[in-house]
């Protein structure tokens, strides 16, 4: 457990309106830290008892595998709480530069390693969500009710007025009103059932199927950790025949959280000996070496994600006013893309940009912007995954050609920093994936392609963004 740093909030509430939050994890929390600007009172209600502690918790079962605060995620997560990224380095996170101080191995090699402008804090999920939740605490104008069981939504005159609940630790139910609600309860949410319930359509999902299983394992490590060391790798077996994958993330208190992956049915084992013999068959070493080095904390966790999931809110034409959906419980993407937080933080600001437009909040505005920060990250997992033949979903002639494509972008990145960095830059969500395709990067990796990489990709070497 981790003691969480403090500071001092400047945040003035307004005078008036009340707004519920559905949910206090990470989408839940910035959705309130949002709606604060914006409101004389938030309301935070979660279904388990909140720690006070950085914490693994019921609610959050994933919070025990390996997690990833995405460059786009760290800067946003800067813009909301000025900061931040300082404090949860304070609190224990390692800040690093994605493209230096994280190897990553797919397609049979390597990424070049060179130091960019790339930079994250790696963390747990528990202290990078502490930290986030002591920051909404102190918010004067934000109230957490946990241990809190939502029956159902109040609803008249075609908006949302606000829930019904029981409040497991008082015993008692309730009705509790608001201005707005915002369901933020994860790939669970149960938004599409009172929709119909109320008279409304549920919205239409995309699912794709991976069955992907993961058993993590934390381990403490005796030597320090350096500024320039590699504090995390990542291991990919190539699809679509291999379908094995590792990651090894360096945290707080000289830990490291080892995560095995399998798809489509492979089940990384849970015994010691088992999980050691599962790293020793990824194609490059290096966690396996890890593990024989480090010490084991505890008994490994495994997590079965049995499929990518996307409700098509954006889509609907009929919708009750005053409500929204977001984080997981409008988009849960496969967790081996480290995309969920980041995107969380990119949706609270468009929420943030749908409340500045002043007067009622739109679900229609909202929901097609959030649809805008989705199509990014959906984009890049889902096509990843169907590179794998099990699994179902739309292919195109483009699809495949743009699959081949990027084949050859993760060959280049091998000796090429430039692609490299392009490639981060694109998985750090910083940028779209067309940017793969600008024509200075489609030169540098046809290059590679004919065995003649372009100059200026040494190892080592600083690589500006562009």
């Amino acid at each position: 457990m981790s003691t969480l740093p403090t500071s001092t909030s400047v945040h003035a509430p307004p005078a008036t309106g009340h707004a519920i939050v559905l949910g206090a994890s990470m989408a839940g929390l910035l959705a309130a830290r949002v709606l604060a600007d914006h409101y004389a009172q938030v309301t935070v209600l979660e279904r388990d008892p909140l720690p006070n502690e950085t914490a693994p918790r019921r609610g959050v079962p994933q919070g025990r595998q390996p997690h990833g605060l995405l460059a786009a995620g760290l800067r946003t997560l800067d813009r909301l709480f000025p900061g931040f990224g300082a404090e949860l380095v304070q609190a224990g996170g390692l800040p690093g530069d994605s493209s230096w101080n994280i190897r990553w191995y797919q397609v049979g090699g390597f990424k070049v390693r060179q130091r960019s402008d790339v930079h994250g804090v790696l963390a747990s999920r528990p202290l990078i969500e502490g930290v986030v939740r002591e920051r909404v605490r102190r918010l004067p104008n934000v109230q957490f009710r946990d241990d809190v069981s939502v029956q159902g939504l109040l609803h008249g005159e075609g908006r949302v007025r606000g829930v019904q609940l029981e409040d497991r630790r008082q015993g008692r139910h309730e009705e509790l009103s608001a201005d707005l609600t915002v369901d933020a309860t994860g790939r669970g949410s149960r938004s599409p059932a009172w929709l119909r319930a109320l008279g409304y359509a549920a919205p239409a999902e995309s699912v794709v199927r991976i069955d992907v299983t993961y058993t993590s394992q934390v381990y403490q490590d005796a030597a320090p950790q350096h500024p320039d060391d590699v504090n995390a790798y990542i291991i990919m077996e190539e699809a679509p025949h291999g379908k094995r994958g590792g990651v090894a993330l360096s945290c707080e208190h000289g830990r490291w959280m080892i995560g095995l992956a399998g798809m489509l049915g492979e089940q990384p084992p849970s015994d010691p000996v088992g999980f050691h013999a599962y790293a020793q068959a990824l194609p490059s070493p290096e966690i396996a070496r890890l593990i024989e080095r480090l010490t084991p904390l505890g008994a490994p966790v495994t997590h079965h994600f049995p499929h990518s999931q996307r409700r098509h809110y954006e889509r609907l034409t009929r919708f009750p006013e005053q409500y929204l959906v977001m984080g997981d419980a409008l988009c849960s993407f496969n967790p081996i893309y480290g995309q969920g937080m980041t995107v969380a933080a990119l949706e609270a600001l468009a929420l943030q940009e749908c409340l500045r437009a002043g007067g009622q909040v739109s679900w229609q505005r909202f929901f097609k912007q959030a649809a805008g920060v989705i199509d990014i990250p959906w984009t890049l997992a889902v096509g990843s995954d169907l590179a794998y033949p099990q699994v179902e979903g739309p292919r195109t002639v483009a699809g495949r050609l743009i699959q081949r494509y990027v084949r050859h972008v993760h060959l280049a990145a091998q000796h090429d920093g430039q692609v490299a960095l392009a490639f981060h830059q694109v998985s750090n969500l910083l940028r779209p994936p067309q940017s793969l395709f600008r024509p200075a990067v489609v030169g540098r990796v046809l290059r590679a392609r004919l065995g003649h990489p372009a100059e200026g990709h040494r190892t080592g070497q600083h690589v500006p963004a562009r």
